[in-house]
């Protein structure tokens, strides 16, 4: 059991270290490294290139991904302990506060800047993760009730 909790301590701080690493790169390698991942899609994808703004989208795809794993590992390191219920509420509020100090570090970094709609991009999946998460649960908890009823 302490295994299984200390790999997702492990797993939730190389979450937050890669993104801080992420957030810690000037604008110049910032995007050098979009070039290059997009680059490498487009060799898979070439349809991608027809995309309107393909570039942008591809980089704030990045953000989702890295903030939607996060908010994952946090779920699943509150699950240990926690309801689900209160597991994604938790997770989704770190998540909202990690994303802030993410933007707000990257106003000290050369090239780059912290911006509130990146903030929204941030937790836009972990959103709907969790409300999804809190629907499911609802939904549980009013089929067990109505089937309580009905026997």
């Amino acid at each position: 059991m302490k295994v299984i909790n200390l790999g997702k301590i492990v797993f939730l701080f190389f979450i937050m270290i890669l993104i801080f690493c992420f957030s810690q790169q000037d604008g110049i390698s910032s995007s050098s490294f979009s070039n290059n991942v997009n680059n490498w899609l487009i060799q898979i994808f070439p349809f991608i290139q027809k995309i309107p703004y393909y570039s942008y989208l591809i980089r704030k795809m990045g953000h989702i991904l890295e903030f939607l794993v996060l908010f994952i590992a946090l779920f699943l390191f509150f699950a240990i302990k926690k309801s689900i219920h209160d597991s994604s509420l938790y997770a989704l509020i770190l998540t909202f506060l990690f994303a802030i100090f993410d933007e707000f570090h990257q106003l000290f970094i050369s090239g780059r800047c912290g911006t509130v709609t990146d903030v929204y991009i941030d937790i836009l999946f972990p959103t709907f993760f969790s409300f999804s998460i809190l629907l499911f649960c609802f939904k549980k908890h009013l089929i067990a009730f109505e089937l309580k009823n009905i026997i």
